[in-house]
Order: structure tokens, then C-alpha cells, then sequence
């Protein structure tokens, strides 16, 4: 779901949008995983997601994550932060450039 794409800095860009997904996995020992979750976004520069995964075993696991975007014309960059409430899973950091051509 995307709001009407406006000019940003050279760029067009959506002012708001939510992206929901559900999504499957399954390890190399077989144990499957289900997740759940929903992110907002500001004008491709705030981006805030927060999600729930249910594993086979054990505790459902809450994750949330953090993101700052910069478009410009053709360019996109997005560095990403996420955090689950997991002690044996380390916090993940991204970096994501991609470019319209």
C-alpha cells in the first residue's frame, strides 16, 4: 500500500507506505519457522518494521528493526538495523544500494 509518489531531493517517492508478509523457512535439521510482520515507511527515509516468528519448538521470537534511507534521482541508499528477542541471534545490519537505470 503506497501513498501518491511526490519529489524528494530529485527523487519520486511514495510518502508513506506499509508492506505485511508472512513468510516460511525451514533450517538444515528440518525444524520449520513461520513469521510475521509489517514495516511503515516515510518517503523511502524512515523505515520502522516490527514482526513475530513461531517456531516449531520452542518460544514464539519478537523482532523489530530500524531503517534510514537517502533517495536521490536515480540512487537509493538504505542502512538497516533489526534486533530479535533471541540471545543466540546477533543483531543484523545491512547496507542496500540500488539504482533506476
Amino acid at each position: 500500500l503506497a501513498s501518491p509518489m511526490t519529489e524528494l531531493v530529485g527523487a519520486r517517492v511514495p510518502g508513506f507506505t506499509t508492506i505485511l508478509n508472512v513468510d516460511h523457512k525451514s533450517d538444515e535439521y528440518d525444524e520449520e519457522t513461520w513469521h510475521a510482520g509489517g514495516e511503515i515507511s516515510l518517503a523511502m527515509i524512515v523505515h520502522a518494521r516490527v514482526g513475530v516468528g513461531v517456531p516449531e519448538f520452542g518460544d514464539n521470537i519478537m523482532t523489530w528493526g530500524l531503517g534510514l534511507g537517502f533517495p536521490y534521482r536515480w540512487l537509493r541508499v538504505r542502512f538497516d538495523y533489526a534486533q530479535q528477542d533471541n540471545d543466540y541471534v546477533e543483531d543484523q545490519m545491512s547496507l542496500l544500494v540500488s539504482g533506476e537505470f
